[in-house]
């Protein structure tokens, strides 16, 4: 009897045992997430809360969009930066350093030079079909820098007027599935952690 009543005090001590390690484990996998989503939140990511229209088609004001800090930006790419202490902007980059940009007939041309020697080409922009004429003044885009425009012309306020945007001053590239899923529920969780 005294050997049974000890095998029982020994099974619900070593039960007892595995159920606080579970709870360690399980506290610190959760702390371990934590931090890992804290420091891809703060050193990797950042979240964009989009105020105005000067993106519009493309963005609207109110979306949360996600940036990537570790990303350097290329043509084509939505850029959030800071300007003359303004806050955060959001453009879209037209010509990178080295580029020549300038519009003829409202439209918007950039040549470059590579391999093959110098090219040019005229910006694709199906979202501005409605918005009527760009006008943009010849400019060699200097090294360091960036050209920006905003997607909505008429009312943004972008290189045109502030001239071109030094890559030191640019906080992150908004990332392609941001502004793909920027209406889906997961950006709407991800803007809460």
């Amino acid at each position: 009897m005294a050997n049974k009543l000890f095998d029982n005090l020994i099974e619900v001590e070593q039960k007892k045992r595995a159920d606080d390690d579970g709870l360690v484990r399980f506290v610190a996998i959760f702390l371990l997430v934590f931090c890992l989503l804290f420091y891809a939140r703060t050193q990797v990511y950042m979240l964009i809360d989009v105020v105005g229209d000067s993106m519009c088609p493309t963005l609207d004001s109110g979306d949360l969009l996600v940036a990537n800090r570790k990303t350097d930006c290329k043509r084509g790419d939505i850029i959030v930066f800071s300007v003359g202490g303004e806050k955060n902007l959001i453009k879209r980059v037209i010509a990178v350093a080295g580029d020549t940009v300038w519009s003829e007939n409202g439209m918007v041309y950039v040549s470059y030079k590579d391999g093959n020697g110098e090219r040019y080409y005229q910006l694709s922009e199906d979202y501005l079909l409605t918005q009527g004429i760009t006008y943009v003044e010849k400019t060699t885009v200097n090294d360091g820098c960036v050209f920006v425009l905003g997607d909505n012309r008429a009312i943004s306020n972008d290189s045109r007027n502030f001239g071109q945007v030094k890559i030191s001053t640019i906080l992150g590239v908004v990332t392609n599935w941001s502004v793909a899923g920027k209406d889906t529920i997961f950006s709407r969780l991800y803007y809460l952690l």
